[in-house]
């Protein structure tokens, strides 16, 4: 059966409660990209993310993503966005996250960069992952069960149970699958040390065996990723909840 919540157009949000999106495309090794540094590749991404590095840190801690030795990432000056190349990966990761556009036009560039100076990916996995925080800051709401509110009733039957009062902290993890790859679910809501609703959406598709794909292929199997991650989103945000997002 097809993962299917109900589709919905996509809308620009003067507050979006995203905190992280990447994407991560992993391909049969290709050993040219750790012998050396990679300067072709750089030159071509480098007028968006000029600053270089072994490795992604922010503040000395590591980020979503496991980083091996042998990484390389570029970095946008203001440290929101960067592109990281390894051995068997390359991934976009922003903080900064406008809309579906601005993105892909950035992994568009990682990807044609990539193929220009390594040619064809022999594809293995394909990932989008989107993960939002609501708080009371990015909200408007003022108490736990205001937060709670803004969700689909559907995950919150944990939360709301006349068995006990509400929990100190609910995770809760859904895996589904169809045909175009799999979607987990990651829900976490806490009401301590800091109110707080997770919401992690990460869609992927594995593949058996190698399969060469070109950058345009690539972005438009991501695109049908995150049209599925959005209507998942708006399927678990009440309708009269997205108003605390300021939908245009």
């Amino acid at each position: 059966m097809p993962i299917s919540f109900p589709h919905r157009d996509d809308v620009t949000l003067e507050a979006p409660p995203l905190t992280q999106v990447i994407c991560q495309v992993r391909f049969a090794p290709i050993l040219q990209i750790v012998v050396g540094l990679p300067s072709a590749y750089q030159e071509l991404i480098r007028l968006r993310f000029p600053k270089f590095g072994p490795g992604i840190k922010d503040g000395g801690r590591s980020l979503v993503l496991p980083f091996p030795p042998n990484e390389f990432f570029f970095e946008t000056y203001d440290g929101q966005s960067k592109a990281s190349l390894a051995l068997d990966f390359i991934a976009l990761f922003t903080q900064k996250y406008s809309h579906w556009q601005s993105f892909t036009e950035d992994l568009q560039m990682v990807l044609g960069a990539f193929e220009e100076v390594y040619g064809s990916i022999l594809t293995t996995r394909i990932g989008l992952r989107y993960i939002n925080e609501l708080r009371f800051a990015n909200t408007g709401t003022d108490s736990m069960n205001g937060l709670v509110d803004l969700l689909n009733p559907e995950l919150t039957h944990l939360y709301r149970n006349p068995i006990w009062s509400p929990p100190e902290k609910i995770t809760d993890s859904i895996l589904l699958h169809d045909d175009s790859g799999s979607l987990a679910l990651r829900i976490e809501i806490a009401s301590t040390p800091e109110a707080r609703i997770s919401l992690d959406y990460d869609f992927y598709t594995e593949l058996v065996k190698p399969v060469e794909m070109g950058k345009d292929k690539i972005l438009e199997t991501v695109s049908s990723f995150h049209q599925v991650i959005y209507n998942a989103f708006r399927w678990s945000i009440r309708e009269e909840g997205m108003r605390a997002f300021q939908a245009k």
